[in-house]
């Protein structure tokens, strides 16, 4: 799938997006490359999230890692959040040792290359609601064993981290939670960070855009700023017959008709955690506004368990996040791709041949 880059007085780089996709049985690639012969890769973003890995190495990851163990550019790894499940609990010790073998073997299998962990809201959430006590919990155990500044933004802080890649490429992440939480939120006051409300993110965000306008830039994200599945309100058959799967898969409870009922609430109101919803909302607001006057701009993120992508006013908004599952989502003239599957994403940054 290649993606344009927006027209300067500069030379951007061009983007090339490849999905791959776990089906049951197999794997196939989609792609579709319009480069020009003799195009060289700058660099290549690796990307999947939903990984879960307090469950074990899934195998979109494994196959995951396979490929970037293999490829011979300069290369980025990214895990776009919810790296560990909402029941992950740090002081267990069989969910220790699962989370502790997961990251031991990604270690093995990146060889030392550009690895990151970005916060979602699995990394937030204390089995009741979301704390910035849980999300500092997650942060140490994983930096412990992968070593430090590779969990960002860290410390429950919204300000957004730029890392500078090269003189063509910057990855910006940003702690979407954190902005889902509002600004009256007490967890956000508690993490004693620069940045205290939405306005102060905003302006951070866009003078980090203008400082690096011409460079190309990643924001690696968690929550989708649109969507076609399930946090964009959109069910299939067993939601309304089993409507409490969506909070989690455990709650497997047949509600007849009332099932219905319920899933029609949560399409209209929904939760904190889907785009209708007014914190939700307020993020999208934020987020939007800050890139609104900047095309130079691919933002990746997860939070659903499938993958789509979209293209916005010059921007590429790609969600992949089958890191462990695979879940519904509809197809829809708005996306350029939308699979319920698991599976991966590779960002393939070229230099123009000529």
């Amino acid at each position: 799938m290649s993606l344009s880059a927006p027209k300067n007085n500069y030379t951007l780089p061009r983007l090339c997006l490849m999905v791959f996709i776990l089906p049951l049985l197999g794997r196939s690639q989609i792609s579709h490359d319009r480069l020009v012969n003799g195009d060289r890769i700058l660099h290549e973003i690796v990307f999947t999230g939903q990984a879960e890995l307090d469950k074990g190495i899934s195998p979109a990851v494994r196959d995951m890692m396979r490929a970037f163990s293999a490829s011979q550019h300069d290369k980025i790894l990214l895990f776009s959040g919810n790296s560990v499940s909402q029941d992950f609990d740090p002081e267990d010790p069989v969910n220790a040792e699962l989370l502790a073998s997961s990251l031991h073997e990604i270690i093995k299998g990146t060889r030392n290359n550009k690895v990151y962990f970005i916060p979602g809201n699995a990394e937030w959430f204390d089995g009741k609601t979301y704390t910035v006590q849980s999300l500092r919990e997650n942060e140490v155990f994983i930096q412990e064993i992968f070593g430090d500044n590779i969990f960002v933004p860290g410390k429950g802080c919204g300000e957004p981290r730029v890392k500078v890649i090269s003189e063509k490429l910057a990855v910006v992440f940003i702690d979407t939670q954190w902005l889902i939480q509002g600004d009256d939120n007490d967890e956000r006051k508690r993490s004693g960070c620069d940045v205290d409300n939405s306005a102060e993110f905003i302006v951070q965000l866009q003078d980090i855009l203008k400082d690096h306008r011409r460079k190309h830039i990643i924001i690696a994200a968690h929550h989708p700023l649109q969507s076609k599945g399930f946090a964009g309100g959109h069910y299939k058959l067993m939601d309304h017959l089993f409507p409490f799967r969506s909070f989690s898969r455990a709650i497997m409870i047949p509600l007849p008709v009332l099932g219905s009922f319920i899933t029609g609430i949560k399409k209209t109101i929904g939760f904190d955690q889907q785009t209708n919803n007014p914190d939700y909302r307020g993020y999208r607001a934020a987020l939007e506004s800050a890139i609104r006057n900047f095309s130079n701009i691919t933002v990746i993120h997860s939070h659903e368990n499938n993958i789509q992508v979209f293209q916005d006013d010059g921007k590429t908004f790609i969600t992949a996040g089958g890191g462990h599952y695979a879940d519904y989502v509809i197809g829809s003239s708005q996306s350029v791709f939308a699979l319920g599957k698991a599976g991966y994403g590779v960002l393939r940054l070229y230099e123009a041949s000529g």
